[in-house]
């Protein structure tokens, strides 16, 4: 079953309602409304401590959660707040992870899911949340920018007088994978660096899992099952006409890929062409056509695939050589 980007995104806007109904996320179980205005920011941190810190707010419950809504026919998958490590601030930052699908289990590859990071501030005590919510990483040693996240405040009735800053952004599946699996994560959210426990590393793994569960190895691979490239001489110059089938054996949708012709003159010069392959479901073959022009006879064409944004090769295999 094929499913579009915008029933992706509401089925993940209802995953994320319902989880917060049912308190998985641990949202504030009565909010007031939001405040208005910029809140008065302080560019460091308070030296009284953050209650949450003392272990007033809920215990380290954090395991993956999945939920099926035998009604909606949509399923929710979520990893609980995670109180991450913040060694250089007293206050505390929890990171919360969600996703949904339809169904009860996955016919394709979760693209994203939506990842917020919470903070409790006293009044006049703002966090830099707001002026600085950019989200960095360095992962085994690697700078990585996540992006811009979305900033959003409100009252905390668990937590008279204090309120819950929030930045959320929806988080590519590549990037969680990546934070997952990476064996040195420092983060910086706002101006505060955190850092995961190894039990939350091992939770976030099998949340970055779940977003493939059951469908195998994913990684884009293409089979050419026939190519063919005819030359026809116009005037001076000469064109050149390739088609091929291609087929994608893995079992998740493949749209990032294009078919790249590369041809050899007789005089040893190359040239290249693409063609964009749009989407190509699980298990499903399409064939598409690459067409050049050259002021040589052309000795040889072949095809390969790449990656369409940063050019990357696509495993290519030729089931008839």
């Amino acid at each position: 079953m094929n499913v579009s980007a915008k029933t992706i995104k509401r089925i993940v806007a209802v995953a994320v309602s319902a989880l917060c109904l049912h308190g998985i996320l641990v949202y504030p179980r009565a909010q007031g409304r939001r405040t208005t205005g910029r809140p008065n920011v302080q560019k460091k941190d308070s030296d009284k401590t953050d209650p949450r810190r003392e272990g007033t707010g809920p215990s380290a419950n954090y395991s993956v959660k999945t939920q099926y809504d035998e009604f909606k026919d949509a399923t929710s998958v979520s990893v609980s707040p995670m109180k991450l490590n913040t060694p250089n601030s007293a206050r505390s930052v929890e990171m919360i992870a969600v996703f949904g699908y339809p169904g009860r289990s996955l016919v394709k590859a979760v693209d994203s899911a939506m990842v917020a990071f919470q903070t409790y501030s006293p009044p006049g005590n703002y966090s830099n949340f707001e002026i600085a919510p950019e989200w960095f990483v360095i992962i085994d040693g690697q700078r990585e920018r996540f992006g811009k996240m979305q900033y959003d405040v409100s009252k905390n009735v668990d937590l008279p007088g204090f309120v819950t800053e929030e930045l959320r952004m929806n988080t590519a599946r590549e990037g969680i994978a990546t934070l997952a699996h990476g064996s040195s994560v420092r983060m910086r959210i706002g101006d505060i660096e955190c850092t995961f426990t190894p039990e939350q590393r091992s939770e976030l793994k099998k949340f970055a899992d779940k977003m493939i569960e059951g469908l195998g190895d994913i990684t884009p691979s293409l089979e050419v099952t026939d190519w063919t490239y005819q030359t026809t001489q116009i005037g001076s110059s000469m064109s050149v006409r390739g088609i091929v089938k291609v087929r994608n054996p893995t079992n998740a949708d493949i749209d990032t890929a294009q078919a790249v012709m590369t041809c050899t003159t007789q005089s040893g010069t190359t040239f290249k062409r693409s063609r964009s392959l749009l989407t190509i479901p699980p298990r499903a073959s399409t064939e598409t056509e690459i067409m050049a022009d050259t002021n040589e006879n052309v000795a040889k064409c072949v095809v390969a695939f790449e990656s369409f944004l940063d050019h990357k090769p696509i495993k290519t295999v030729y089931l008839n050589k």
